[in-house]
């Protein structure tokens, strides 16, 4: 049964908290495992870029691939999908259908995108949808693939759930160096220059670090037999490009896990703190590849077993949702926004931050100011319904999974700047921590560090929330990581 050991409502600095804390009576533990393929039709629209591409086939398949743990009556899901990003809208729709057919609260699903940037671009779609589910009649009619979408991952974690067993666990990382860098770069005149490269002559060093550790949750056979794993790794899944559907590096990685370890390994892939990771090597012309990138993670996996610790299960929960200031904007600011989005549209040509700044002032506004109705006014980015006016300060739900002893699973939303990531993981009390990005919530865009808002760069001109946002995460992940922790 569950007992509930704290619950917790304050107010720090001006950002609303609400949390709350569960924790299981040890006894008998399962792990189910389940993938459902979520990739869409022909034709449909591929996400990630500033210009619509619709896809003509697929590379590889895409999936939602859905961990469930249970333990007595104690139940918690972790979904990994093929998705450039997971919205609220989807994320709320996926939660209440997996609650209804399973009966795990929503608040213990943790559903993240792996931020593919060859996935599909469902958001417009899917308010179409929600728009329609509400009785209201969208400019466009959805198609059917919203709803197939979210029928498939919450499908996933039904399958899931009917597929308990004994599983054995162990954790640990490994260290790769040679695929992912930190993209931002401190130019001579002490700006910040985002996808700059060591051949400019104006750049002076790289702005920040990478986290280089490939954590690993792997999943074994009473027998021993390996039969399944969650890896993370700070990295942005931007490697393949093109009009195919394709899940990025991470299908390469699975392919060699599936080569060498067993045909049917589930290989389930979240992204770490990655705001400010690439796959481009700052002191070479040539791009680190998919294939590439994913055989070098499939080695590291690989080298990184025989040093996995085993997990003794101990089922934990704890989830915080903080209410973060969104940046402001004038009158003037709106205005001068959608003149550029004109401009775009006549095809001049606009210094690309300066489209950023606009995209941004217009998601702005639908997020502070919009309605459900003033949703398809502007043809940009969209905020989930659910966000769609919602006032000065947007939600950021963190949710802390003790799945041992010593391992801990991190689930936040939006882009993370790796240094946010890092703090984390040194300040945890566990030994095992995997922070994962893009969790139930892209909406935020990029959550940068207080400081990277100074210098500039395309990341802090993208995010929403006011500088210190990010830190106030992290400040309250410490907190609720201590927390569970210790209850």
């Amino acid at each position: 049964m569950f007992r509930i050991v704290h619950i917790l409502s304050i107010v720090l600095f001006s950002v609303s908290v609400s949390s709350t804390i569960f924790a299981a009576e040890t006894g008998e533990f399962k792990v189910g495992l389940a993938s459902v393929e979520i990739t869409p039709p022909v034709g449909y629209p591929l996400s990630g870029y500033y210009h619509e591409r619709k896809n003509t086939g697929a590379l590889d398949p895409l999936h939602a691939k859905a961990m469930v743990f249970s333990q007595d009556e104690t139940r918690l899901a972790v979904i990994a999908c093929d998705i450039l990003g997971i919205s609220a809208d989807l994320a709320g729709l996926v939660r209440d259908r997996i609650e209804a057919q399973t009966g795990i609260p929503g608040e213990q699903v943790l559903i993240c995108g792996t931020h593919t940037h060859t996935g599909p671009d469902y958001a417009r779609d899917l308010c179409r949808f929600i728009l329609s589910q509400q009785g209201k009649t969208p400019e466009t009619k959805p198609t059917s693939y919203p709803a197939a979408l979210v029928e498939a991952i919450a499908q996933s974690a039904v399958d899931a759930s009917l597929n308990l067993q004994p599983l054995q666990l162990s954790t640990g990382s490994g260290e790769e160096t040679n695929v992912a860098f930190n993209r931002r770069f401190v130019m001579k005149d002490g700006t910040i220059s985002t996808w700059a490269n060591f051949r400019n002559k104006n750049v002076v060093r790289s702005a920040g670090p990478i986290d280089p550790e490939l954590d690993i949750l792997m999943f074994r056979s009473p027998e021993g037999k390996p039969v399944g794993a969650l890896s993370v790794y700070a990295l942005h899944l931007d490697t393949t490009g093109g009009d195919k559907c394709s899940a990025d590096f991470p299908a390469y990685l699975e392919r060699m896990l599936k080569s060498e370890l067993n045909p049917k390994f589930l290989s389930a892939f979240g992204a770490g703190t990655c705001g400010d990771i690439n796959h481009v090597n700052p002191r070479v012309k040539e791009r680190n590849r998919p294939d590439f990138i994913g055989s070098q993670l499939g080695k590291t996996f690989l080298t990184a077993m025989k040093d996995l610790q085993p997990v003794k299960p101990d089922l934990a929960f704890g989830r915080s949702v903080l209410q973060i200031p969104m940046q402001s904007y004038s009158s003037e600011d709106l205005a001068e926004a959608r003149t550029t989005i004109k401009r775009i549209e006549n095809n001049e040509k606009i210094p690309t931050l300066e489209k950023v700044k606009a995209f941004k002032i217009i998601y702005l506004d639908l997020l502070q100011q919009g309605s459900i109705e003033s949703l398809f006014t502007d043809p940009q980015r969209k905020p989930s319904v659910s966000l769609a006016g919602a006032g000065k300060t947007i939600p950021i739900e963190i949710q802390v999974f003790q799945i041992g002893e010593d391992t801990a699973i991190v689930g936040l939303p939006g882009e993370v700047f790796v240094d946010l990531g890092l703090t984390i993981k040194r300040l945890s009390p566990y030994r095992q921590t995997m922070v994962i990005e893009l969790s139930n919530s892209n909406d935020p865009v990029y959550i940068p560090t207080r400081l990277s808002y100074q210098g500039g760069g395309y990341e802090p001109m993208n995010s929403v929330i006011q500088p210190g946002g990010g830190e106030e995460m992290v400040a309250e992940t410490i907190r609720l990581l201590r927390e569970v922790k210790s209850k």
